[in-house]
């Protein structure tokens, strides 16, 4: 199932300090990707380590981020991706966009 392409303007929002969703949507989406692809697991048994060196301080927290990235959802093709995000998007929505963020 393909996600339909946006007709418009697409607009990406970074919720640095969470004024507007109630939870790390970053985790969700991860979450998501495995769900979608329960495979992506076996890519994914170096991630306890690579939690550990970050919270040793050997790697920064954008490393930590850009490795779990890689591992869970990078190589998707385009489609998959969107549908992936197709899904996503309306749960977090609904579910973790703050009432106030919306108003």
């Amino acid at each position: 199932m393909n996600a339909p392409r946006p007709s418009g303007p697409v607009v990406a929002v970074f919720d640095l300090d969470g004024t507007v969703t109630n939870c790390d949507t970053y985790l969700k989406f991860l979450r998501d990707c495995l769900v979608h692809r329960p495979s992506r697991a076996l890519r994914s048994l170096h991630l306890p380590l690579a939690v550990v060196l970050h919270k040793a301080g050997a790697y920064d927290n954008t490393w930590l981020k850009t490795t779990f990235l890689r591992a869970i959802a990078g190589g998707f093709d385009p489609d998959t991706l969107a549908d992936i995000v197709g899904r996503h998007v309306p749960n977090i929505m609904a579910r973790h966009v703050r009432r106030a963020a919306l108003d």
